[in-house]
């Protein structure tokens, strides 16, 4: 009964824990955002702003495509030829 407890005590704490890193990690994004917000800080500087963020993310969609079926393809097993010096 208490190796049961244990599992799961353990797991609530590990969720509780990742939850954690990902509010301390949503923190610091909104307080680096401060600066480029066009309210608050430039304009010009949140358009740059979003023109990496769509670079980055929807423009690289293409590109992240092809890696991954390029990685995909590495994976296959290639038979390996034999030279006529193994014979």
């Amino acid at each position: 009964m208490a190796t049961v407890l244990e599992s799961v005590g353990k797991r609530t704490l590990n969720d509780l824990d990742y939850v954690g890193s990902l509010n301390i990690q949503l923190w610091a994004t909104l307080r680096a955002m401060r600066t480029a917000l066009p309210f608050v800080g430039n304009r010009y500087r949140w358009q740059a702003t979003v023109r990496q963020m769509l670079q980055i993310g929807v423009d690289a969609l293409p590109m992240v495509s092809l890696m991954a079926i390029c990685t995909r393809s590495a994976d296959v097993p290639v038979p390996r030829l034999r030279l006529r010096s193994e014979l």
